[in-house]
C-alpha cells in the first residue's frame, strides 16, 4: 500500500474499470481502529469502492500497522475504523499478510447515500470531491 497522505479523500474515478467491475473512488488516510474496547493508533487505510456488474457496490481495502496490532485483531469480529475525517465505518479482516490486513466495510460508504440496504452509491452527497 502506498503511504497515506495527511487528509482523507474520496476521489470519483469516472470510467476506472477492472472486468466486470468500476472504480468509483478510494477513501486514504491515517486513522485509528477500535478493537473490543481498545483504541489503536497510526492505522494508514486505503478503501477501494467498486461498482460490480450486477449493480452492488464492493468496498475492500487494506489497513497498515505493526505486526503485533494486526495479530491481535485479525480474529476479533467488532471492529471500527475511524477515518482522519472522523467517519466511522464497521469493518471485517479478510486477511493478513505481514503488517497488512484485508478489510471489507460491513457499513455505510462514508459520502453515499445507501439504497435497499446495501453498499449501493446511488447519490454523491454534498461536501465531498
Amino acid at each position: 500500500m502506498r503511504k497515506a497522505t495527511s487528509t482523507s479523500a474520496l476521489a470519483l474515478f469516472a470510467g476506472a474499470s477492472t472486468g466486470n467491475k468500476i472504480q468509483l473512488g478510494t477513501i486514504h488516510g491515517v486513522g485509528t481502529l477500535l478493537a473490543e474496547g481498545r483504541m489503536y493508533g497510526g492505522i494508514s487505510y486505503l478503501i477501494e469502492i467498486w461498482r460490480e456488474q450486477n449493480g452492488l457496490t464492493r468496498t475492500d481495502g487494506l489497513i497498515d500497522a505493526k505486526n503485533e496490532i494486526i495479530e491481535r485483531v485479525r480474529r476479533m469480529k467488532e471492529l471500527i475504523l475511524t477515518l482522519e475525517t472522523g467517519e466511522v465505518v464497521p469493518i471485517i479482516i479478510t486477511g493478513t499478510i505481514s503488517g497488512h490486513a484485508e478489510i471489507r466495510i460491513i457499513g455505510p460508504v462514508p459520502g453515499y447515500r445507501l439504497a435497499h440496504d446495501c453498499n449501493v452509491p446511488d447519490v454523491k452527497l454534498s461536501g465531498r470531491s
